[in-house]
């Protein structure tokens, strides 16, 4: 069992469960905009990409004033309604507490003031000692930039580190930072989808880390 210092996670669909508030969120914001609503599996293959990535994709017009609005709309839905219906997975805070001794981080594509006020509202910020989000579009998963980021501020080394994420992008992001990665198959990316990014380690969910580190 390799022996780490630190354990960067990734947010959603990581720790907590957010289809439903994204669902909801995105549709509401499709509706304003007279377009179609779509289903979690239409949405699914954009999420963790960025929010702004994410709507260029579902309004599928290169109209920049149509991209601003729908993000405008989008942001002030989701203040107001969406984290309601927002959840820790069950197994989250019995795996944090676990690793309660390990240096901790969140590298989430979600803009930063959002995932804070999830940690916050769910009682886990205590656990991390940085979060780094999407605000900046250049550094997003899955770029090592987020990533390294972390191992700066933190003065981390890289084989003593690892990243926890459920999608494509947080194994490629560990990868191309040159970081121990572990993908995790119970959230919102699919297992075909995590395997071919060939991760170091694969779970079935977050209590499989137990098995993996110490």
């Amino acid at each position: 069992m390799p022996i780490i210092d630190a354990l960067i996670f990734d947010l959603d669909g990581t720790l907590v469960d957010s289809k439903i508030s994204l669902l909801m969120s995105i549709n509401f914001t499709l509706r304003k905009l007279k377009l179609k609503e779509k289903s979690f599996s239409e949405i699914r293959p954009y999420i963790g990409i960025g929010l702004q990535n994410l709507f260029s994709k579902l309004i599928e017009k290169k109209n920049r004033m149509l991209l601003e609005e729908a993000l405008n709309i989008y942001n002030n839905y989701y203040s107001q309604h969406a984290f309601q219906y927002v959840s820790l997975y069950s197994q989250t805070y019995q795996i944090l507490e676990h690793f309660k001794e390990k240096r901790k981080a969140i590298v989430t594509n979600r803009k930063i003031n959002s995932a804070q006020a999830i940690l916050e509202k769910l009682n886990i910020s205590h656990f991390f000692e940085t979060a780094i989000g999407g605000d900046n579009p250049l550094c997003l998963k899955p770029s090592a930039c987020p990533i390294n980021k972390v191992l700066k501020e933190l003065n981390l080394k890289k084989e003593k580190t690892v990243i926890i994420g459920d999608m494509a992008t947080d194994i490629l992001a560990g990868k191309n930072s040159q970081v121990i990665t572990c993908a995790v198959s119970s959230g919102i990316g699919t297992l075909e989808e995590l395997q071919e990014t060939n991760p170091d380690y694969l779970v079935a969910d977050l209590l499989g880390l137990k098995e993996l580190f110490v």
